[in-house]
């Protein structure tokens, strides 16, 4: 796949994840922001922590952060395309409070893209050794 297709998959893929991560939170809570329930703010969560677990498990770090942009620029289009009127009149705030819902997600990457590579660095190293003993 080239480059551009790639970004353009993976801020697609982010858009999708967070429309879905606000519809989520709200069939689970009954309550248009996540935040304002526990129930809703762990399925938002995990439908945005979960694709990005997995796409840091197969790409670049640099690369997920289309990802990242796409999840935030689907929850606050979400949220002012079907928010009420007095929603819309906080969308700068709710576009900045926002970036805190992909704190989870944000590490959780990171993490596992720290685990990648010390797993190929470590693997890469047996190797080496492995065949110094045959």
């Amino acid at each position: 796949m080239s480059p551009l297709k790639r970004s353009i998959w993976l801020s697609v893929i982010g858009v999708a994840c967070g429309v879905l991560s606000w519809v989520a939170a709200v069939s689970v809570s009954g309550k248009f922001e996540p935040f304002d329930s526990s129930a809703g703010l762990a399925v938002n969560q995990l439908v945005l922590g979960l694709p990005a677990i997995l796409l840091a498990c197969r790409l670049r770090l640099a690369l997920l952060l289309l990802y990242f942009l796409g999840a935030w620029f689907g929850m606050n289009t979400y949220a002012y395309v079907f928010g009420s009127s007095e929603q819309r009149a906080w969308a700068t705030l709710g576009a900045a409070t926002s970036l805190l819902f992909l704190g989870l997600p944000v590490v959780l990457a990171v993490m596992t893209a720290a685990i990648r590579h010390i797993g190929a660095r470590w693997g890469a190293g047996r190797g080496a050794d492995s065949q110094r003993g045959k």
